[in-house]
């Protein structure tokens, strides 16, 4: 009958009649089970947790480079403050877990510390990752402890930001100062090439291309001049020369066979006539103020007077062919500044092809030097940046620095100072009972069911016809039992106990609920 009760699934009137049937078991069993997880609620010892909030006042000035940001400065300190030599002196002090002199050892109390020690950061709303605050707190058997291992926390955090972030200015000041110093070096050595390039390549620098050609300008023009020079001061020597001979065979001659009509000598009277055709095109050119015009007149003078000069001396006849007059003196020595003045013009023209050489050398060569000036002057400007970028960190250190010994930094402000709980956080009463009652439901149920199953009684026609394979023609109803007043007590007392215990249990869960809000 087992086997075969076992292999028909039972079905929802089943399971009813079965609560009925095995209704004692079922409350007895929920009742003790919650009536342990109660007892168990009340004779746990108690915890209490003290709270407080400290709030990050932000920096007034930026702070990079070894001043932490809120969240690393926050995981940096955790630990230091976690540590077990600062958790063992707040032990020793307070004497928390254990009297002195015995108990575990404080390595394992220092973790138990830590497990009563929580630390959670406060998020800034609508800012994902960036912290606004954060809360210490500290579970204790009573709240008077549990308020002053919170307290004793707040300080070291407090404390433990002031001297971790003065020591990374400190030693972030100190590290900018020997990068600084190394990138001044390099930045003097970089100067110091610079400028002996700058001296050693004057002249062929890019900024002097434009001075260079204007430079070449002015030498072609200077050449050019000088080269008029030179042809003009040879054309005079041709001339004096022409002069010279013409006057001397004159002399010589004592008569006037030239076909110059005051027996002067040709060439004078061509370049007289070359003189003035020159006067007459500059008159058309510039006015009567101009140098070329007034030096033109001046030579015309000179000229003028020259030929006077040579008529006056024919005339008179002077006698002697080695005897020298004052004019061939004066055209002689004539020749030997025109010779002079032609070296000199040579020499002119030497300088100035030889300025014109250099300038068009510097010229080939500037672009060369602008390629290297530019690799020069690009390491140099790096290394600029980098110090001027150092130098600005360094005085940012140096400024947070200052902010942190005068008190004014990035500070941690206790927002609520540590709570004195009025009430024990653990353990929570009301969800021991509801956790009770729900195993107590699970554990009767299946008290019940196992019963059910194990009894060998025939409890309905339905477990008949599981037994016999011939049909059930005809049925005995069950007697009715006289309705005596033992039946009606007995009922009663059911009644009466099922709704003490359902009264009793549900005015201990609601203590529980009270207890756990009322404050």
């Amino acid at each position: 009958m087992k086997e075969q009760d076992s292999e028909q699934p039972f079905s929802l009137v089943q399971y009813r009649d079965i609560a009925l049937r095995r209704r004692w078991w079922i409350a007895g069993t929920l009742f003790i089970v919650w009536g342990i997880a109660w007892v168990c609620a009340w004779i746990v010892p108690t915890r209490y947790r003290s709270e407080t909030t400290i709030v990050i006042d932000e920096l007034p000035v930026p702070a990079e480079d070894g001043i932490s940001g809120l969240q690393n400065r926050l995981q940096t300190l955790t630990p230091q403050i976690l540590s077990r030599t600062r958790l063992q002196r707040i032990i020793q002090d307070l004497k928390l877990y254990s009297p002195a002199g015995s108990g575990p050892s404080p390595e394992v109390l220092a973790s138990q510390m830590r497990r009563d020690i929580k630390v959670e950061p406060v998020q800034v709303s609508g800012r994902p990752g960036q912290l606004a605050a954060f809360t210490v707190s500290y579970s204790a058997s009573t709240p008077a402890v549990a308020q002053e291992v919170t307290r004793r926390l707040t300080s070291l955090f407090i404390e433990e930001n002031v001297r971790t972030r003065t020591q990374q200015s400190q030693q972030t000041t100190t590290f900018l100062e020997n990068q600084l110093q190394d990138a001044r070096g390099w930045l003097q050595k970089q100067e110091g090439r610079l400028q002996q390039f700058k001296a050693q390549y004057l002249g062929q620098l890019p900024s002097e291309t434009q001075a260079n050609f204007a430079q070449r300008d002015a030498l072609d023009f200077r050449l050019q001049s000088a080269r008029q020079e030179l042809q003009r001061a040879k054309q005079q020597r041709v001339y004096l020369s022409s002069l010279l001979s013409q006057y001397r065979e004159l002399r010589l001659s004592g008569s006037s066979a030239s076909s110059s009509p005051a027996g002067t000598p040709p060439a004078l009277d061509a370049e007289l006539s070359r003189l003035r055709q020159q006067a007459d095109d500059a008159r058309l050119r510039y006015t009567e103020a101009h140098p070329e015009l007034i030096r033109l007149r001046e030579q015309i003078a000179r000229a003028e007077k020259l030929k006077a000069q040579m008529g006056q001396e024919l005339r008179k006849g002077v006698e002697g062919a080695a005897q020298e007059s004052p004019t061939t003196l004066q055209i002689q020595s004539q020749l030997r500044a025109n010779e002079q003045e032609i070296v000199d013009g040579e020499s002119q023209m030497d300088g100035v092809q030889a300025e014109m050489r250099s300038v068009r050398a510097r010229l080939r060569n500037a672009p060369v030097r602008e390629q290297q000036l530019a690799e020069l002057t690009r390491d140099y400007d790096q290394s600029r940046a980098y110090y001027e970028s150092l130098l600005a960190k360094r005085n940012q250190s140096q400024l947070a620095g200052s902010l942190e010994k005068q008190q004014r930094g990035a500070q941690f402000r206790v927002l609520d100072p540590p709570t004195l709980p009025a009430a024990p956080y653990y353990p929570d009463r009301f969800k021991f009972s509801l956790a009770g009652l729900v195993l107590g439901l699970v554990a009767g149920g299946l008290v019940g069911y196992a019963h059910e199953v194990l009894d060998d009684h025939i409890h309905s026609p339905a477990q008949v016809e599981s037994l016999c394979a011939a049909p059930i023609l005809a049925s005995i109803p069950p007697a009715p039992k006289p309705d005596s007043w033992l039946r009606r007590l007995r009922l009663g007392g059911e009644i009466a106990g099922m709704t003490a215990l359902l009264a009793f249990v549900t005015g201990s869960t609601f203590m529980a609920f009270i207890a756990r809000y009322r404050d």
